[in-house]
């Protein structure tokens, strides 16, 4: 009984492993937005179907899109933010300038890292993980402020006794070894609020 308890137990598990998993698909659209007011009016510029993103240190920040078969460029610093799908990335003017995609919206705005997502959407095998050696966790005090890095929150929001629970959590999460597991504690923190 035990050997055979044993055998559909192995055979069980061999079956739900052995298939693939499914593949989520995404919805490409991109659409541009020039402020945060065109974008709650829905008042934005349809761009196509995403295909990649560009980003270098010199402050190239493009998106890549399909409109009509045909490839283009579209420089992201000129816009206030843009939608690929029902995912919305801002333009982070600030700093490094590259897209964040909005997690969760209460007291503050906070972001991840575009490429997580953009990758994602693309179909990269690698998303959902950051490998930055910078903060890939960001926040704004609303959709028209400046982002800041996560770690900015401490020295920025520390006498704001509302906030006390999100400072320790971000205190905590830079004590975590190596920057996977700091980002993931950041965001921990920033989906919990």
């Amino acid at each position: 009984m035990k050997k055979l308890l044993s055998i559909l137990t192995l055979s069980l598990f061999l079956t739900a492993h052995s298939q693939e998993p499914e593949k989520i698909t995404y919805d490409k659209t991109v659409t541009f937005y020039n402020s945060f007011s065109d974008y709650q009016s829905k008042k934005g510029i349809p761009a196509g179907e995403y295909k990649s993103f560009a980003w270098s240190s010199f402050g190239t920040n493009s998106l890549q899109v399909v409109v009509n078969g045909k490839e283009k460029m579209e420089n992201l610093n000129k816009y206030w933010g843009f939608t690929v799908g029902d995912f919305l990335f801002r333009s982070k003017q600030n700093g490094k300038r590259i897209p964040v995609v909005v997690v969760n919206a209460n007291s503050k705005v906070y972001y991840i890292d575009g490429y997580i997502y953009l990758d994602m959407i693309r179909g990269e095998s690698n998303a959902g993980s950051s490998t930055r050696s910078w903060d890939a966790v960001f926040y704004s005090d609303d959709f028209e402020g400046d982002i800041f890095e996560i770690t900015k929150f401490i020295s920025r929001e520390k006498d704001n006794p509302e906030l006390a629970s999100m400072v320790d959590c971000i205190k905590k999460g830079k004590k975590r070894r190596g920057l996977q597991a700091q980002f993931n504690s950041y965001f921990d923190c920033i989906t919990q609020d």
